[in-house]
């Protein structure tokens, strides 16, 4: 029998399947912060248009507290990387067009 696939926290279950590029990896990239996790799926739909390298990748997002009453963001990650090092390599590209790009650890 075949094993059932492994689920994926926090993936965006509406986007394509992206080809299988940097799987099972452990890092990933913070692209962006939205208030909403909407936000968030429409700024990757946005992204992956005008950078295609991100349709290799996975999206995912990550809540936190910015702290002194800021609330609660979002962030939008393409996630994933083997190596912190190969993550800081996709985010070369990204930063030479002005994109903000930060390498990190999305599995404990």
């Amino acid at each position: 029998p075949a094993m059932p696939a492994k689920p994926e926290m926090k993936t965006d279950s509406q986007a394509k399947p992206p080809k299988k590029m940097n799987t099972g990896g452990k890092y990933g990239v913070h692209l962006a912060s939205y208030r909403t996790t909407k936000g968030a799926r429409r700024g990757w739909q946005t992204m992956a248009r005008r950078f295609p390298a991100l349709k290799e990748l996975s999206f995912q997002t990550s809540e936190f507290d910015a702290g002194d009453g800021k609330g609660t963001y979002v962030r939008l990650l393409a996630v994933s990387f083997k190596t912190k090092k190969s993550a800081a390599n996709f985010c070369k590209d990204l930063k030479k067009k002005r994109q903000f790009c930060a390498p990190m650890r999305v599995v404990p």
